[in-house]
């Protein structure tokens, strides 16, 4: 048999203890680089998995522990979870085989699909990456990224009160630059944002809504000041 090597790609920093995993479905490259982080390469792409506090060495991985398997001088065994169905994914990712990425995704934990969101995002596939996240805070920010304004809005409605503010003043901003100004009313008043309020009833001459705002401006002044003199009475 006649066997050749090729240079797939370039590290441009020391390496140690490299090890590299390959079945039908991926290659895997893994390895100790310095300073002590434990990275892996999945196509052109680094991941750094974990930093170590100390030298390590790598003993290998099992597909069926999930787990990639290390230890230091003393022979103290150290363990650190790696999906390999993640791995499966990402490199399907890489490669552009989308339908057999959707099909891999299908036997993600769950726990692990943030991780896999992010990733996605970094691929500049951020409407697959809002699709399969399960944070709303990042699906938020995704949501924003895409001018996707109907998710981003349902998004701040679910969210709790007291946090939810400054998402819907991102809306609201999103919303008047895109002139759609009922929607950014709405948002501006669940963000108690008097001044893109005033803003907008005055560019769009709304006596009516300037009304209003000088009447909750004049109630939220009366709230302040009454707020204050409790607080000096008090002292």
């Amino acid at each position: 048999m006649d066997w050749r090597l090729f240079r797939l790609h370039y590290s441009g920093e020391p390496i140690e203890l490299p090890r590299w995993w390959s079945n039908s479905h991926y290659h895997s490259f893994r390895h100790v680089s310095s300073p002590f982080s434990f990275d892996s390469r999945v196509e052109e792409l680094i991941l750094s998995l974990s930093l170590v506090s100390s030298q390590m060495y790598l003993l290998g991985y099992l597909p069926n522990h999930n787990r990639i398997y290390l230890c230091d001088k003393d022979v103290n065994l150290y363990a650190y979870s790696l999906s390999l169905s993640v791995i499966e994914y990402q490199t399907a990712i890489l490669r552009g085989d989308l339908e057999s990425a959707s099909e891999i995704l299908e036997s993600v934990p769950p726990e692990q699909r943030n991780r896999l969101a992010r990733f996605l995002e970094t691929q500049e596939l951020k409407e697959l990456a809002l699709e399969i996240s399960t944070d709303p805070d990042h699906k938020f920010d995704l949501a924003i990224q895409l001018d996707d304004l109907e998710t981003a809005l349902r998004i701040a409605r679910d969210s709790p009160h007291l946090g939810s503010q400054s998402k819907w003043r991102t809306v609201g901003d999103r919303a008047l630059a895109g002139w759609k100004v009922q929607l950014a009313e709405e948002c501006f008043k669940q963000a108690n944002d008097l001044s893109a309020l005033l803003l907008i009833y005055t560019s769009t001459g709304d006596r009516d809504g300037l009304a209003r705002l000088r009447d909750l401006a004049g109630t939220l002044l009366f709230l302040l000041y009454s707020t204050s003199r409790i607080g000096a009475e008090r002292r």
